[in-house]
């Protein structure tokens, strides 16, 4: 069983459990798996990742800890997305005012 596995199962049914402990077991996980799906400078990407943890953090009673993964690439991607799609709207604006 590998951390990522540890980390789904540990911390009892539908309990989040420690956030920190999950974000060290996680994190780095999460960023890999974002960055193969989103083709996104790196601050986007970092952005998102983050932007996904602390809607964990608002949403901690209604994830459970098996799907915390999941849950964060989907946040994150979603972000991701929604933060290239604003990207590049504002380089067209920048690029139509020059």
């Amino acid at each position: 069983m590998d951390t990522v596995q540890a980390a789904a199962v540990g911390g009892g049914a539908g309990a989040l459990g420690d956030l920190g402990e999950l974000y060290r077991l996680l994190s780095g996980r999460l960023e890999q798996i974002v960055r193969a799906g989103v083709q996104a400078p790196d601050p986007v990407i970092e952005d998102a990742c983050q932007f996904a943890w602390s809607r964990l953090v608002f949403h901690r009673e209604r994830v459970r800890r098996e799907t915390a993964l999941g849950w964060l690439v989907k946040t994150a991607v979603h972000e991701a997305f929604k933060l290239m799609r604003r990207w590049t709207r504002d380089a067209s604006l920048d690029a139509a005012l020059e």
